[in-house]
């Protein structure tokens, strides 16, 4: 094997390696500091693998808005999550294979981090019309509660402190 495509197939092993946890962060939303999903009463969803928004005080419209928010990304994430799939298995089929293609690595990676990229805008979007549906006692509270939950992850020196 020449050094260049040597060079070429680690290259290709380290970007799957690191596109897998791309891939299992965005299909497995509740498993460390994925995404949120809607739960039930008075705690909306989850944000990084915590309750968010938990003892609010949520009315029955509120509760009703932030399932709709939710239930509208739910479905665009599915779409996307199967998009990256397959790119997930097209990567693994070029490194793989003997006709080899940088080329397509390239392109395949680039619509990888597209999609990790609406994934992310659609998450934050989904956040901020969350928040919009709180009153201000509301949004006190959950920044309480933030703070709260960042002061405590400092102590375990928990990754999710650094956001």
């Amino acid at each position: 094997m020449k050094k260049s495509t040597a060079l070429a197939v680690g290259i290709l092993a380290v970007s799957l390696l690191g596109a897998g946890f791309v891939a299992k962060a965005v299909a497995h939303p509740m498993e460390r500091g994925g995404m949120e999903s809607i739960s039930c009463d008075d705690a909306p969803f989850h944000h990084g693998g915590r309750m968010m928004g938990k003892n609010l005080g949520l009315t029955d419209t509120q509760r009703e808005r932030i399932k709709e928010i939710f239930s509208a990304q739910s479905e665009q994430r599915g779409e996307k999550m199967q998009a990256l799939e397959e790119i997930r298995k097209e990567l693994k089929k070029q490194a793989f294979s003997d006709n080899f293609d940088p080329a397509q690595v390239q392109t395949l990676s680039k619509r990888q981090a597209e999609l990790a990229a609406e994934l992310q805008v659609a998450r934050t979007t989904a956040l901020h019309e969350f928040y919009q549906t709180l009153n201000e006692q509301q949004k006190q509270k959950l920044a309480e509660q933030e703070e709260k939950q960042q002061e405590h992850a400092k102590g375990r020196g928990d990754w999710r402190s650094h956001h």
